[in-house]
């Protein structure tokens, strides 16, 4: 992790599971070319790790997902985990969230950050 100041900041929440904790902690240990925030107001991105084997880690994702376009300066929002596998595709295409990698892709997550476009 690199805590340099000049780079975009990206905040992780993770629900579910202790696998998901593990994952998070993954992708923060890949990140090269970006800083990680503490505080979720002033990130860049949110990367949001989310599980779907319990109904209330999907519907607190949801709540949160929407929570974050209330911020002064909404971050870009990137979706994973295996929420990723069904509701990714739908809060995708309402817009909710700008991408989406499943937990294959999260060892290339600074790659996957560095894309300007939406990715599915």
């Amino acid at each position: 992790m690199n805590f340099s100041t000049n780079k975009q900041k990206v905040f992780f929440k993770t629900f579910g599971c202790r696998t998901n904790v593990f994952d998070t902690q993954v992708m923060m240990s890949n990140l090269k070319d970006f800083e990680v925030t503490q505080d979720e107001k002033e990130a860049d991105i949110v990367v949001i790790n989310s599980c779907t084997v319990t109904n209330s880690a999907d519907s607190t994702a949801r709540g949160y997902i929407n929570s974050l376009n209330k911020f002064p300066k909404p971050p870009r929002v990137v979706f994973t985990g295996c929420g990723v596998w069904t509701k990714g595709e739908g809060l995708f295409n309402d817009g909710k969230v700008d991408s989406l990698f499943g937990h294959s892709e999260k060892e290339k997550i600074n790659d996957l950050l560095q894309k300007e476009e939406r990715f599915f």
